[in-house]
């Protein structure tokens, strides 16, 4: 064989390439377009002017518009305006460390331009409308939880039935609805002191006209009345009584006490007593007598709860505690168990007609 020469060579390989590759065929060759020198060439242009810097807004701007000190300002001076200035302290709690949206959002709610302010400088990225709507749910759930504890806690009190049972008729003996005029025994032992006639409403009457040493005579007269005591007593108690009223005082003091038997109501008369009144050893028996109006004053040593020896010193104690009232002493102590009110109604009743004022 002759030797081909180098160009041979490359033109026998680009017809090898050229029947593989059929789509070489048919691509067009590249031709290079040679234009011709512009006879006008355009006048190079002039270099643009930097564009001027965009002046600045007036005012500061969303991020400066408040700084932090600033707006802990803000916040202390809106919850002071709501009378909330112990939520400020927890509020500078909830944004020391990590931010607390909840707390914050709780306590700003109500202050629309505060959150706003809050949620661009510390919460960026936080949504308080969901913050908002967990909070009402949260507040929500502990009332339920707070009225169900109430309902455990109070139960129901038993209600008594509308109307009365009926009562069971029993059989009764031959005879005993029949009217019969059977003696009765009397109603107190014969000879006892409640049948002698006491102070009674026109003896009251005739005294309080009298004026207030003539009240002061029938209170000693009505304290004394069973002259069992001494006479010194009675001259102590009736000069204790003319010293006090020879020194009016207005508005007068009526103290109506109530309680059971045995709670201390006279020590602490005794006590008040001692308070309000100068007194001297030698007239604190008198002092009593005249201050404190008990009804244990009226009944005797040998008490046992007959109940007409109490009504009658309950009715002795009522007298007593007007003429008090009418003569002018005060203060004056109702030392009776008043365990009801309308039990002490005739006290106040008469306190109401003076210049005088009624605690119970």
């Amino acid at each position: 064989m002759v030797p081909m020469s180098r160009k041979e060579r490359l033109r026998q390989r680009r017809a090898r390439q050229a029947e593989e590759d059929p789509a070489a065929k048919k691509r067009p060759k590249k031709r290079t377009a040679t234009t011709a020198p512009d006879p006008f060439p355009a006048e190079p242009a002039e270099p643009a002017e930097p564009a001027e810097p965009a002046e600045p807004a007036e005012g500061p701007n969303e991020a400066d518009e408040m700084s932090a000190s600033a707006f802990l300002a803000a916040v202390k001076g809106r919850l002071m305006e709501w009378g909330k200035v112990e939520q400020y302290h927890r509020f500078v709690v909830a944004l020391s460390g990590t931010v607390d949206v909840k707390l914050a959002v709780k306590i700003l709610r109500g202050h629309e331009d505060l959150l706003q302010i809050f949620q661009r400088k510390f919460a960026p990225q936080a949504d308080l409308r969901s913050t908002k709507r967990e909070i009402k749910e949260q507040e929500e759930q502990e009332e339920q939880q707070a009225a169900r504890a109430r309902r455990r806690v109070a139960p129901v009190a038993p209600r008594p039935p509308p109307f009365p049972p009926p009562r069971a008729e029993m059989a009764q003996p031959v005879g005993a609805g029949e009217e019969e005029d059977l003696p009765r025994p009397p109603a107190f032992p014969p000879g006892h002191e409640s049948e002698e006639d006491g102070l009674d409403s026109s003896s009251l009457a005739a005294a309080i006209e009298g004026g207030p040493q003539e009240c002061v005579r029938q209170l000693v007269q009505l304290l004394f009345d069973r002259g069992a005591e001494s006479d010194t007593e009675r001259v102590a108690v009736s000069r204790y009584a003319l010293k006090v009223v020879s020194k009016p005082r207005f508005p007068r003091e009526l103290y109506i006490l109530r309680g059971a038997p045995g709670i201390g109501k006279s020590d602490f008369a005794q006590e008040r007593l001692a308070e309000l009144r100068r007194l001297e050893p030698s007239e604190e028996s008198a002092a009593r007598l005249s201050h404190i109006c008990a009804a244990s004053d009226f009944l005797s040593a040998d008490y046992q709860g007959e109940e007409y020896q109490f009504e009658k010193a309950m009715k002795n104690n009522e007298m007593r505690a007007l003429l008090s009232m009418e003569a002018g002493i005060h203060p004056v102590f109702i030392d009776c168990p008043n365990l009801r009110l309308w039990d002490a109604g005739c006290f106040v009743r008469s306190a109401g007609k003076l210049p005088s004022r009624t605690e119970k």
